[in-house]
């Protein structure tokens, strides 16, 4: 996939059928005023409150600033689980853009300090999203500090500590020239079942403490990747679960392994720079410049 046609494709995600443009300011906004007013024009103060408000194929517009208040549980009604909390939670297809790009503008999750290298049932995703919100993009955010719980029993609420898709296999919600820092899950640190596009992933953290045939692994799990870099990553593998990655750049990352578990990850046009893939793996190469 080349860059004109991959623009070109989240171009069109992002802007087709716009019904109406909300407006959020973490040190101006007002969650009560704006959702009386109901007209955009007032700013609301949390993300999950404009998120609420906005009505599918909406824009919401988020301006700078740290945003670590505001959350909700993965509702079962969207197809959540009911456990984890999410700093944002999305159930419908929207357009989620920060005015100032990633380096301005950051959703902020977090650890539990009681927790398994702070995952537990304290602790928050940043972004979930329902069943029914593919096709949604999220443009030029830091995702920070998200974690899930732990144990196994736990099932969709242990993956994805930045952003988990509740809808398997679609990959059709898109993350465009965001960050993901210092995210923790059991499968998936930051990353489950989406698409990346121009993304950074940095020190991100993946594995569990219990057993199990593949049970931990990927910084980013069942996801697609075009342009992104990786570095910095630990625990039990970069990449898990038919992962699709093409044009990235990996290095720096002290993972276990490239690649975490035993389906094909497929990787295009790439520099990767270590760890080696497990034994007996099915991760396949093409085309890519690596240290082994």
């Amino acid at each position: 996939m080349n860059r004109k046609f991959l623009a070109v494709a989240v171009a069109t995600v992002s802007f087709s059928g716009i019904a109406a443009e909300w407006q959020v300011d973490v040190a101006t906004g007002n969650d009560v005023a704006a959702a009386v007013d109901n007209t955009g024009a007032t700013r609301f103060k949390t993300i999950q409150a404009a998120v609420d408000q906005a009505a599918e194929n909406d824009v919401v517009r988020v301006h700078p600033g740290v945003y670590d208040s505001g959350e909700c549980v993965s509702r079962v009604e969207d197809g959540g689980e009911g456990i984890l909390s999410n700093r944002v939670w999305i159930a419908k297809k929207i357009t989620l853009v920060s005015v100032a790009g990633r380096d301005k503008t950051f959703i902020v999750g977090h650890h539990d300090p009681n927790g398994w290298n702070g995952m537990g049932p304290a602790s928050v995703r940043c972004i979930g999203l329902g069943v029914n919100a593919e096709g949604t993009v999220v443009q030029g955010f830091t995702l920070k500090d998200g974690a899930t719980t732990l144990h196994s029993s736990e099932g969709k609420a242990r993956a994805g500590g930045g952003v988990y898709a509740y809808k398997d296999y679609a990959r059709g919600n898109w993350f465009v020239d965001c960050s993901f820092e210092n995210c923790r899950a059991v499968q998936g640190a930051a990353m489950y079942n989406c698409t990346a596009v121009r993304t950074y992933f940095r020190n991100n953290w993946v594995g569990c403490n219990f057993s199990g045939p593949w049970v931990c692994g990927g910084a980013t799990r069942g996801s697609s990747h075009y342009f992104c870099v990786f570095t910095g990553n630990g625990g039990e593998g970069l990449l898990a679960y038919h992962s699709q990655v093409r044009n990235c750049t990996f290095f720096g990352n002290s993972a276990r392994s490239f690649h975490a578990n035993n389906a094909t990850d497929n990787v295009y046009n790439c520099v990767v720079e270590g760890p080696v893939a497990d034994t007996g793996s099915s991760l396949r190469y093409y085309s890519c410049a690596t240290s082994f």
